[in-house]
Parts: structure tokens; sequence; C-alpha cells
């Protein structure tokens, strides 16, 4: 099945409109967020989620966004990354982490505990 990078960052309700899950496009797959309050740890309480009519059946399925995802900086380091399914991706600019709805609450870790996951796909500029 093929991916959608052009529609990266974006939010969608399940494209039948017959639950509550919502899909988050990352590397041009759809991420299911597994509950409310990693949504709302990741994304933050105001992320828009579109109910547009986007196929999301015809986007591959990508890892989901599970429990424990968090937005964290390193002590007093600017850096911000995502930390989801074992890795730690850096977001490099404040544009970016906006596109990609990644507003909720950054969390400060010690460096030394980013420093323990490798490091994961780039978030493209």
């Amino acid at each position: 099945m093929p991916t959608f990078p052009q529609l990266n960052g974006s939010l969608f309700y399940d494209p039948n409109f017959e639950s509550d899950k919502i899909y988050w496009i990352d590397l041009g797959a759809k991420r299911w967020i597994t509950n409310e309050d990693t949504f709302k740890g990741v994304f933050g309480q105001g992320a828009s989620v579109y109910k547009e009519e986007e196929d999301l059946s015809q986007i591959d399925a990508g890892p989901d966004v599970e429990p424990g995802s968090i937005l964290v900086r390193g002590g007093s380091d600017a850096k911000i990354y995502l930390v989801s399914q074992g890795v730690a991706r850096w977001i490099p600019t404040e544009e970016l982490r906006f596109q990609n709805h990644l507003e909720g609450n950054v969390h400060s870790v010690p460096p030394t505990l980013i420093e323990m996951y490798p490091a994961g796909p780039a978030f493209a500029r």
C-alpha cells in the first residue's frame, strides 16, 4: 500500500466515523493514537482533528502511538524529542513541532535518559 507524506502531521478520525479512533499521519503512514491520555500528552488539549473524507484505508499503517509516548527535553537543553516505540526522534524546529501537532506538554528529563534511546527517523523539514 502507498504512503502519503503530503499528509504528515495531520490528525484524522476513523475513516468510517464508526469509532473514536484518531490517527496521526507520520512518515506517510497512519498511526493509531491508542488512548486519550496519550493524545493529550503528545498532541495537546486543543489539537485539530479532521473529519474530512480522507480514505485512510489506502494508507499504510505504521506503529501505534502507544501509551508512554511523550515529548521530552534533556534538562535545560532546548532540543525537544518525541519518545515513542522505543526511539527518540528529535524535532529540529518549532515550526515542525506545530506542523506535526506535537503540542503536548514537554517534560524535562535527565539528558542521560534521552541518550538511552536510539535515534529514530528525523522529522522532515
